[in-house]
């Protein structure tokens, strides 16, 4: 569902805003046919475009409708995108790099997909009844590694870069996934659902504490 709501949050801001734009140099053009003083006031002077509008409501009314509806359909369809996509992130529908998924949220319950291929060879993302994150292969060999800190806070986030970590936020949501980013002000954390990969960025206001998973 969450996929839904985003592409028909992106169609309706697109048409939305193509249409507000058309109505918008529609208007600027008549302003100018006018004059070209009430083509420059429509530009560069407050409230010249509303009285301009008022003025010449005939001519006027179609393209500031056309501009008025693409605007509020732009409008829903931000709606929707910030409603379908957590923290309002967009995210990708792309195929998972990972035979892995996992997601936990504040009522604790957990999901796990594997990958299958179907019938028709097309491959699948079907639940997993007993799961274990799997060991990526770029990983070093674990004695040749420092110990890492099974829990840390956002100025020590980059010990964690690259593993597999549950961010648990002020709020008591977590999140769990792979650390992809830490900039001064954020993390990024990739998770993967059956509708495909999420990136999900968390301000570093909003985290409490980020735990590694045991690997």
């Amino acid at each position: 569902m969450d996929v839904i709501l985003t592409i028909f949050g992106w169609l309706f801001f697109g048409v939305g805003g193509i249409a507000s734009i058309i109505g918008g140099l529609w208007l600027l053009g008549l302003a100018f046919g006018a004059g070209i003083l009430w083509g420059l006031g429509y530009l560069f002077v407050p409230f010249v475009s509303l009285f301009f509008i008022v003025s010449h409501w005939q001519e006027a009314k179609k393209p500031f409708l056309l501009q008025l509806g693409g605007g509020i359909v732009a409008f829903l369809g931000i709606l929707l995108i910030g409603v379908s996509a957590p923290d309002q992130v967009p995210f990708g529908l792309g195929e998972p790099d990972d035979d892995w998924a996992y997601y936990e949220d504040e009522t604790d319950e957990v999901y796990a997909w594997e990958s299958e291929d179907d019938a028709n060879g097309i491959e699948q993302l079907k639940p997993r009844e007993e799961w274990t994150p799997p060991q990526p292969s770029n990983r070093l060999d674990d004695r040749r590694r420092a110990p890492l800190p099974s829990s840390v806070d956002f100025d020590d986030a980059t010990k964690l870069l690259g593993e597999k970590v549950r961010v648990v936020k002020v709020s008591g949501n977590r999140f769990e996934g792979r650390l992809d980013r830490v900039d001064d002000g954020s993390i990024e954390v990739v998770m993967y659902s059956g509708a495909g990969r999420m990136n999900v960025t968390i301000s570093a206001h909003d985290i409490d504490r980020i735990e590694l998973i045991d690997r």
